[in-house]
């Protein structure tokens, strides 16, 4: 109500966000994507391009989670459009990474294999200077950048590439790396 009456367009911006996050935590889809939209808009209304792109990934995400792969991979990629001149910004690590799942699900592999390329290359840069990611983060980041690719590749049966992207992922575990990254 606040933002509203005072027209302060980034707060409402990031307001409606945060109900986004609240919702998608409550797992109300439905209002989880509502309150995207909104968000969107407002930065839509603001010319900020990098909120823009960071927020359809947000929308690109639920899509994947929901099962509507299709409808993700589009907006992933109106996200990355937006997101790909600002390499820096670690959302666009994700991105690539969500745009590779999304390919894998119609299992086109191989082109799913050139994005997680993308994003391990990525990640690769930050972690030589942690301006994106801190330490711990960036491990995880690339670990599971690296179990994406060796997944699409052992896909396409090359395995002994597999083998070697999973082999490089290992390094970047830790003892309190989640298990789901592990496995």
């Amino acid at each position: 109500s606040y933002a509203l009456s005072k027209n302060d367009l980034p707060h409402l911006a990031s307001t409606y966000n945060n109900m986004g996050m609240y919702y998608h935590d409550s797992y109300q889809l439905d209002s989880t994507f509502y309150y995207y939209i909104k968000t969107a808009n407002v930065y839509r209304e603001l010319h900020d391009s990098v909120k823009i792109g960071e927020t359809k990934f947000y929308q690109a995400r639920l899509l994947f989670e929901m099962g509507l792969h299709m409808e993700s991979e589009s907006k992933v990629s109106q996200a990355l459009s937006l997101l790909n001149a600002y390499p820096h910004n670690p959302v666009n690590f994700e991105a690539n990474q969500l745009m590779g799942l999304c390919l894998m699900e119609r299992n086109n592999n191989k082109e799913a294999e050139n994005y997680f390329k993308i994003a391990v290359k990525q990640i690769l840069l930050d972690i030589a200077k942690y301006k994106v990611l801190d330490a711990k983060r960036a491990k995880m980041a690339i670990g599971n950048a690296y179990g994406n690719l060796a997944e699409a590749c052992y896909n396409q049966n090359k395995f002994e590439e597999a083998r070697s992207y999973v082999l490089e992922g290992q390094k970047y575990l830790e003892k309190d790396t989640p298990i789901m990254l592990v496995s």
